[in-house]
């Protein structure tokens, strides 16, 4: 009886806390047109039970495990990281995006920003959460930068260059 009641509250446990991690789910807006919010969730692998770090997606109704994405661009076969700017960081970006934006060609152009504005700041070995409506926050921020970047690039490359020589104007 003992064993049963505990395999209850276990349970239990396991239900509000999955519960808790739908919660931050919403309705939001994203260019006009209503969607409903996914969560996505870093576990780290000492907290995972797979030996390896963990990123589920949660849309209010169920949760599951975020696809890497391997088939948009293969960072990294052996799976997600974050807390550097490496490999499984920007599969995770890329994988991020891809998911929370709908939108396979923008993912895969904004993933290496996204990766060293987010993913490579989250604490290394800590658990995570993110909603798409944060995602698509920083996706905004990163592509009102990129056109102010390659004007300041265009500037540069179009100012006189001089070699310092004898010919030197």
């Amino acid at each position: 009886m003992a064993d049963a009641g505990f395999a209850d509250r276990s349970a239990e446990r396991r239900d509000n806390t999955t519960r808790r991690s739908t919660v931050r789910s919403c309705t939001c807006c994203n260019g006009g047109k209503t969607m409903t919010c996914k969560t996505y969730i870093g576990t780290p692998h000492r907290e995972s039970g797979l030996g390896q770090p963990v990123v589920t997606v949660c849309d209010g109704q169920k949760c599951q495990a975020l696809p890497l994405r391997l088939d948009l661009f293969n960072h990294s076969p052996s799976g997600f990281s974050w807390g550097y700017g490496g490999s499984g960081p920007a599969q995770l970006a890329l994988a991020l995006l891809a998911n929370a934006l709908d939108d396979d060609d923008r993912a895969i152009r904004l993933h290496h920003a996204f990766k060293f504005k987010v993913v490579a700041a989250w604490p290394e070995g800590e658990r995570w959460w993110i909603t798409a409506a944060q995602i698509a926050a920083v996706v905004s921020l990163i592509e009102q930068e990129k056109p102010q970047a390659a004007k300041e690039n265009d500037q540069r490359s179009t100012a006189p260059f001089s070699t310092g020589g004898p010919d030197a104007a």
